[in-house]
């Protein structure tokens, strides 16, 4: 059995199939994540109390993972010694998942999520390109660029 974090082997055809299917089923879940927030940020008032909420209840759930899973906690000597930007991927989530509280229930799940992810193309086809904090370096060749257009007329028309 293979570590947590290392996935099926690459280029072989059923694997990747798999991952993306994973994939296409952790954006359900962020769909789902939108709307059950953007109900709780409706419920208590405030965007900034429903992704504290969010973000606490997801921390208990990790904490209680991480026990039951036996994988540890990491020391104050590994936390002391990360690289600052490092430390961004929670200020980066919480700032996604407010923004979800909030525009969801202005545009909509779909509208939400597909400019999201238009962002995140766009935004990971850079990253790519450029290697940016060790991400695997991938050209941005004419077919990239292409499904990057596709996303992005998705975006527009979905929005109609």
């Amino acid at each position: 059995m293979r570590a947590c974090g290392s996935g099926p082997r690459e280029g072989t055809p059923v694997s990747k199939l798999l991952v993306i299917v994973l994939a296409m089923s952790a954006g359900g879940l962020v769909a789902l994540q939108g709307v059950v927030n953007s109900q709780l940020g409706k419920v208590l008032s405030h965007p900034l109390q429903a992704a504290l909420l969010s973000f606490a209840v997801g921390w208990l759930g990790l904490f209680l993972a991480t026990l039951m899973f036996g994988t540890g906690l990491p020391s104050l000597v590994q936390l002391a010694t990360l690289p600052s930007r490092l430390w961004l991927g929670g200020l980066l989530g919480a700032a996604f998942i407010t923004a979800t509280i909030l525009l969801i229930p202005k545009i909509g799940v779909a509208n939400m999520l597909v400019a999201a992810v238009a962002g995140q193309v766009v935004v990971a086809l850079v990253l790519d390109h450029y290697g940016v904090l060790g991400a695997l370096q991938q050209s941005i060749t004419l077919t990239r660029a292409l499904g990057t257009i596709l996303v992005i007329t998705g975006l527009v028309i979905i929005n109609q």
